[in-house]
């Protein structure tokens, strides 16, 4: 009969040992669900983003008319129907749901769709009709400093005396590198999808690696509890921190229109 193994010993089993990751064999297979691949429930409605395409200005005039009219098309909705806090930012709430008179790159969501399907919903996003007075934008940091507009109030750390001591130092060397702007590339898009359930509950599907910050401010932008807001992320592909707070912004969107709508939806 075999001497008991003792817990140390169990403990010590993987200890250099290379180990498959629990759900490889169906990464491997592509038998991995992701969010995008949870079966579509009954009367699921598919949004599609109407957004800016100035990089800064005022919104002057928004008629919806073609985009209500549109084949397929179950409702339109802007920052005025939010019902909550029109706000997706986690920490500095400078992050609008929908552009609320004022757009502030080009790409900011200023309405959203609600359509049977997909390509109904891209189709009639792209019939709105938005007039603007454009504003001169900032398109570089250095314009940014230049005219001290920052993102937060800036902060000096110092230990002694820098210029003194670059004054005295017998050798310097000043030069200006540029960096273009770059994102990592997400084995999978942001994707979210929000079910109404009964007593106001949203049951919110999210492609997130932060699911009590997106419960938090669908929360906030549904005006409800967070009791009342479930958020679900079975798995990622992808983060590297970009499926954070931005996460959030799509999961905002459809859950605006689900409790619009009563009805589940996605984008």
């Amino acid at each position: 009969m075999d001497a008991p193994v003792k817990s140390s010993q169990k403990r010590d089993r993987a200890t250099g040992k290379a180990l498959p990751h629990d759900s490889a064999h169906l990464h491997v297979s592509g038998r991995a669900a992701y969010t995008d691949d949870i079966p579509e429930p009954r009367g699921l409605l598919h949004l599609a983003v109407g957004m800016s395409a100035k990089p800064h200005a005022k919104i002057t005039h928004i008629d919806f008319s073609d985009v209500v009219e549109s084949p397929g098309v179950v409702d339109v909705c802007a920052a005025a129907d939010i019902v909550g806090e029109n706000n997706y930012g986690p920490i500095v709430k400078d992050d609008p749901v929908f552009a609320d008179g004022l757009v502030q790159y080009v790409g900011q969501p200023v309405f959203a769709v609600a359509a049977t399907t997909v390509e109904a919903a891209r189709k009639a996003a792209r019939k709105a009709d938005i007039e603007y007075q454009e504003l001169e934008p900032i398109l570089d940091p250095l314009t940014a400093v230049e005219k001290q507009s920052f993102v937060l109030p800036s902060e000096t750390l110092v230990r002694g005396d820098p210029d003194d001591a670059l004054d005295a130092s017998p050798r310097r060397l000043k030069r200006r590198v540029m960096l273009g702007g770059q994102d990592q590339f997400y084995l999978e898009g942001h994707v979210a999808m929000v079910v109404p359930e009964e007593d106001g509950v949203l049951r919110v599907y999210s492609s997130t690696q932060h699911p009590d910050e997106v419960q938090r401010l669908v929360a906030h932008a549904t005006d409800r509890t967070a009791k009342d807001v479930v958020c679900i992320c079975r798995r990622m592909g992808g983060a590297f921190g970009g499926k954070e707070s931005q996460a959030a912004t799509i999961a905002c969107l459809a859950a605006v229109m689900a409790v619009r709508t009563g009805q589940p939806c996605t984008l």
